[in-house]
């Protein structure tokens, strides 16, 4: 599986701030493919620009969230100095649902009107 945008389209035609390496964006560019595969029942046969719109945005959005689950991982939410009691912070999973429904507004937002999404037959 290829991705569906590249970092040409990423930096050049959508204007992508967040994810400044072209390898990173490669990573979560395939893994936003991966989601919009799901998301549209594997029906996308031509790469439209809509497409990789969403793929861009999905991308960015898993990016911002692995930066998250990073910044989140390891951090020390409180300490005790007598006892000596460290506790450390973790991602927890209202972070993670909520990082799902940004990629999934993401996706929704460029291919929503598209008919790509719908769940029915037809």
């Amino acid at each position: 599986m290829t991705a569906y945008a590249d970092y040409a389209f990423y930096s050049g035609e959508y204007l992508g701030r967040v994810i400044t390496s072209e390898k990173d964006f490669a990573y979560y560019a395939l893994r936003a493919s991966e989601i919009i595969d799901s998301k549209t029942f594997g029906r996308i046969d031509e790469i439209t620009p809509a497409v990789k719109m969403a793929c861009c945005a999905a991308a960015d959005e898993l990016y911002s969230d692995a930066s998250a689950k990073a910044k989140a991982a390891g951090g020390i939410s409180s300490e005790s100095v007598d006892g000596y009691s460290v506790s450390y912070r973790a991602y927890d999973a209202e972070a993670e649902k909520a990082a799902e429904k940004r990629v999934n507004a993401a996706i929704k937002r460029y291919l929503g009107g598209t008919g790509l999404m719908f769940r029915g037959c037809g």
